[in-house]
């Protein structure tokens, strides 16, 4: 059908052509020759019944092009995806993107003021919402990499902070209130104190149930066992004999070896002990001391299973797990300067940091005897001629040991020459 419209719009336009050219060659005879333009009479036009190469576009119809698509209005527009901003977790301390032990970490070296968090990271460290940083926040962190129940916002989103959830009630709904029981005609009314128990029905050809053989009805409900959670305990790295486990900012991390599970610990200066929060299901434990940066292990104590004890006391690189502490004692040391002849005698110890490295002795007065008090946490150390920290050709006692069991509370050190540093003995002495 549309292709003979085609072929009579062709006729129509091509008889219109022609009457036109006849009107034109009419004034100029046959064959009329206008300018460089031959005109044909009406004889010599021949009509091309052949449809055009351009389409003809009747006004309902679209033209469509065999290489470009026909889109309805019905496709839909996809648009294209956009990345979304960094999220922000609580409990990313550091804003490396996630959680790890180095978040626990960072909050400890926060509390202990040996780091410092700016506003945000602060933000991120409170997880437990209490509105401070604490040792409380490292231990929610840590119970979240152990996948343990957690108290606060570890792990959510900052901005996205849960709010109570509202219950909705459709007014088709029944409200109930506290004393009045909704009853349905078909269900029984059953009140809080008494419990509904089936009577069980006994036919004759049926035995009856003795009192040792429970009945279990269809109805009863499956009780799920609630989810206990282990108590938290205190465990304790004491370290007062062994005092240079918190020198050069190094840190102490407490490690449940049957989990592999690493908890940070809390350097308590007045008690010189490392300290942390555990469940108490934690009993084969390994003590590593990392350097500042977190990547190395410079030290490790297997102190193994605890058994019930929470306190372990290392001496070195050993120790036992011991809640009894000995009572700190004062111990007076003196050096005989008359050999030495040095200017100036200082005490150099190895143990307790607290004690402070390098400590000047006092001059007995109109004696060659120098004299310093320490505490029975000391147990090792050397004499130097210097009050200066370098070891630069140094005046130097070799290694001594302090014995209180041997030589009591006042020990007498004398130097004996030797090769390259002096060689002492120790007696007990009376001031």
């Amino acid at each position: 059908m549309r292709t003979e419209l085609r072929k009579i719009l062709a006729v129509v336009m091509v008889l219109a052509l022609a009457v036109s050219m006849f009107a034109f060659t009419a004034s100029a005879n046959d064959d009329t020759t206008v300018g460089d333009i031959v005109v044909a009479t009406q004889d010599e036009a021949t009509i091309d019944e052949t449809t055009p190469d351009e389409p003809v576009v009747t006004p309902d119809e679209p033209v469509v092009t065999p290489d470009e698509p026909v889109v309805t209005p019905d496709e839909p527009v996809v648009d294209e995806p956009v990345a979304t901003p960094d999220v922000l977790l609580y409990g990313d301390v550091n804003l490396s993107g996630k959680i790890s032990i180095s978040d626990a970490t960072l909050i400890q070296k926060a509390v202990a003021e040996l780091a410092t968090l700016d506003e945000l990271q602060a933000t991120l460290a409170d997880v437990d919402t209490d509105g401070k940083v604490s040792v409380k926040d490292a231990t929610e962190i840590q119970k979240y990499l152990a996948d343990l129940p957690v108290n606060g916002l570890t792990g959510v989103v900052l901005g996205e902070e849960p709010t109570p959830e509202v219950p909705v009630v459709t007014p088709d709904e029944p409200v109930v209130t506290p004393d009045e029981p909704v009853v349905t005609p078909d269900e029984p009314v059953v009140t809080p104190d008494e419990p509904v128990v089936d009577e069980p029905v006994v036919t004759p050809d049926e035995p009856v149930v003795t009192p040792d053989e429970p009945v279990v009805t269809p109805d009863e409900p499956v009780v799920d066992e609630p989810i206990v959670e282990p108590e938290m305990i205190t465990i304790t790295f004491y370290t007062a004999k062994t005092g240079w486990v918190s020198d050069a900012d190094a840190y102490v991390v407490l490690v449940d070896v049957d989990t592999n599970t690493a908890y940070t610990m809390t350097y308590d200066a007045d008690n010189t002990a490392w300290t942390a929060e555990v469940p108490e299901t934690v009993v084969n434990i390994r003590f590593d001391r990392y350097n500042p940066a977190g990547d190395t292990v410079w030290n490790a104590w297997e102190a193994g299973n605890r058994g019930d004890a929470t306190t372990y006391q290392t001496d070195g690189n050993s120790g036992e797990w011991n809640d009894e502490i000995a009572e700190v004692e004062e111990i007076t040391i003196y050096f005989d300067n008359s050999e030495t002849k040095w200017d100036v005698v200082a005490f150099y110890q190895w143990s307790d940091s607290s004690f402070g490295g390098y400590n000047v002795m006092t001059q007995i007065e109109g004696t060659d005897i120098w004299s310093i008090v320490i505490n029975s946490n000391i147990t090792t150390g050397l004499f130097k001629g210097t009050d200066e920290g370098s070891w630069d050709n140094a005046k130097q006692t070799n290694d001594i040991t302090v014995d209180v069991a041997t030589n009591g509370n006042d020990i007498l050190f004398t130097p004996v020459a030797g090769a390259t540093k002096w060689d002492t003995t120790a007696s007990a002495y009376e001031a």
